[in-house]
């Protein structure tokens, strides 16, 4: 499993709308195998 939880450092409150990928690499290629963007609560959840 992945989790993905992003925080205002200044604050240290959640942070919406912040892109979120995943990727693999093949040789000196990357692969995408996901994107979203974290929800309210700062997180990816997908």
């Amino acid at each position: 499993m992945i989790s993905t939880h992003v925080l205002n450092i200044a604050t240290g409150r959640p942070v919406p709308g912040v892109p979120v990928s995943l990727a693999r690499q093949h040789g000196e290629t990357w692969e995408e195998i996901a994107q979203t963007i974290t929800d309210s609560d700062g997180r990816a959840r997908n």
